[in-house]
């Protein structure tokens, strides 16, 4: 018998062997328990949640923002005259680009509103 018996099963993480606060999910892929848990982003390699949810809605409006301006540069330079096929390309691949990343800062503008998480 450990020290830590008495602790319910959802109040002890098994894998990282200490108590857990509430809201807090292990995650495999850091190895270590995250408070207020929502995922771990791949291309960040790094877990959202608690502390750093504020700064990765911050990130998803910063590229929101950046694509959109991609957006519009090339909108602009489009000549409806004279077909210009890579430059039509690049416009479909960003447009479609910006709606994938809208969706994302909707998604998570909802989750940070309703107070709750993507998990």
């Amino acid at each position: 018998a450990t020290s830590l018996d008495f602790l319910p099963s959802n109040d002890f993480c098994n894998i990282c062997v200490v108590p857990k606060e509430e809201g807090s999910k292990h995650c495999f892929s850091c190895g270590f328990c995250v408070k207020h848990f929502d995922h771990h982003c791949m291309l960040l390699d790094n877990c959202v949640g608690g502390s750093n949810r504020r700064l990765f809605f911050v990130y998803l409006l910063s590229i929101n923002a950046q694509a959109l301006l991609a957006l519009v540069f090339t909108t602009g330079a489009i000549d409806i005259y004279s077909i210009d096929y890579p430059l039509l390309m690049l416009f479909t691949a960003l447009l479609i680009t910006e709606f994938l990343l809208g969706s994302l800062l909707l998604l998570h503008a909802y989750v940070m509103v309703r107070g709750t998480s993507t998990w």
